[in-house]
């Protein structure tokens, strides 16, 4: 049976908008990232973030729908129609989904990563930014999901951060596959398109192999620290953290097979 350890850090001061839910007997790990808020034009973050309200209700829906099925891509699939539904439940509630100026009033959503793992494989799936990536028990990267946004932002409007900037990238670069699914992006905002962007891979492990999940913020952790991850001991991973991390909030889920 696999044994895991968590790590979440959040320097700022907004509420955190990652969530995780995980257990080890199992074999379930699900990292959330929730985006896009109030911007302080209007007082700053609401009572309620909607991005956390987003993340949360994807990874219960996730964790929840996947521990008594088969970890297959057809299945998982299907969390994430479910998942998705619930996040525009939310949009819903908050009075989000009509009408969005893709601004103060944006849609809420999440992305997200996981790890399934049966005996000798596991299911990877991954939305967005977050990422999996999968060591030897000596450090060594056997493989590192894609950041599915990062070749998009060439695309992105050259402009500074304004707000006609990001109103275009929200209404025209999320959720659009007809545009092109290598450069628009998908975050799950209750959106029918979103789906098209979850992305599945099966692969093979060996005993002693360790999985890392996380979000975008620890991305840096699984490009640069893996023989720490795999082998280090908690002080030594929470030492690596503190060096990384810059003002992004993080989860970080180390699982060992």
């Amino acid at each position: 049976m696999p044994f895991s350890a968590f790590f979440q850090w959040n320097p700022t001061q907004h509420p955190t908008e990652d969530a995780f839910r995980f257990s080890d007997e199992r074999g379930v790990y699900v990292v959330a990232d929730g985006v896009t808020r109030t911007t302080q034009t209007t007082g700053g973050y609401p009572p309620e973030s909607p991005a956390t309200a987003a993340a949360e209700r994807v990874v219960t829906v996730l964790y929840e729908l996947l521990q008594s099925t088969p970890y297959t891509p057809e299945n998982f699939q299907s969390a994430c129609r479910r998942a998705n539904e619930m996040v525009k439940y939310v949009n819903e509630r908050l009075g989000l989904w009509d009408k969005p100026d893709y601004y103060e009033r944006d849609l809420a959503g999440a992305v997200f990563s996981g790890v399934f793992i049966a005996p000798n494989y596991y299911l990877a799936g991954y939305l967005g930014d977050c990422r999996v990536a999968h060591f030897s028990g000596e450090g060594k990267r056997k493989w590192i999901s894609p950041d599915l946004i990062a070749p998009v932002r060439a695309y992105f409007p050259s402009l500074p951060e304004t707000k006609e900037r990001r109103i275009i990238i929200r209404r025209d670069f999320r959720n659009k596959p007809v545009q092109g699914m290598d450069k628009t992006y998908g975050v799950l905002t209750g959106e029918d398109t979103a789906l098209a962007y979850v992305q599945t891979v099966i692969k093979p492990y060996e005993a002693g192999d360790v999985l890392v999940v996380c979000s975008d913020g620890a991305a840096r952790l699984i490009e640069n620290e893996g023989p720490t991850l795999c082998r280090g001991t908690e002080h030594d991973i929470r030492k690596a953290i503190s060096a990384a991390r810059s003002n992004d909030e993080g989860t970080l889920l180390v699982i060992y097979t």
